[in-house]
């Protein structure tokens, strides 16, 4: 039996046989689940940060308001939102990728829910 590809993009691979993320392969016939993950960025103390620096400004602390807010900015933009793809296996969940795309997510989870629901045809 002939091995289909239903992905093959940045490095990830989904046959009809496997999942292959990186250095990681998974077999799908252990594949009992698959879902993709949400997780919202934390932006709660970027926001005080800022308010901080804010006041630090307004009361003649320039470098430091300004430090402050530097920092708030950089937090800011490292706790951004991300999707995890989570691979369910011999009754454990596995967090095998991480990205910002959404779509990329959905791209590889549809790829391995048709891996696991594929029957070739028979000649």
């Amino acid at each position: 039996m002939e091995e289909k590809t239903f992905f093959n993009q940045q490095g990830i691979e989904v046959t009809s046989r496997r999942l292959k993320v990186y250095n990681q392969t998974f077999s799908i016939a252990h594949i009992s689940a698959i879902r993709s993950v949400y997780k919202e960025g934390k932006k709660n103390s970027s926001i005080t940060l800022s308010l901080f620096a804010i006041v630090c400004i307004g009361i003649d602390y320039w470098l430091l308001g300004l430090f402050l807010f530097v920092i708030a900015v950089v937090l800011l933009y490292k706790n951004k939102e991300c999707f995890f793809l989570a691979v369910t296996t011999g009754g454990r969940e596995v967090f095998v990728f991480k990205t910002d795309d959404s779509k990329f997510i959905s791209y590889i989870s549809n790829a391995v829910n048709e891996a696991m629901a594929y029957q070739p045809q028979s000649a």
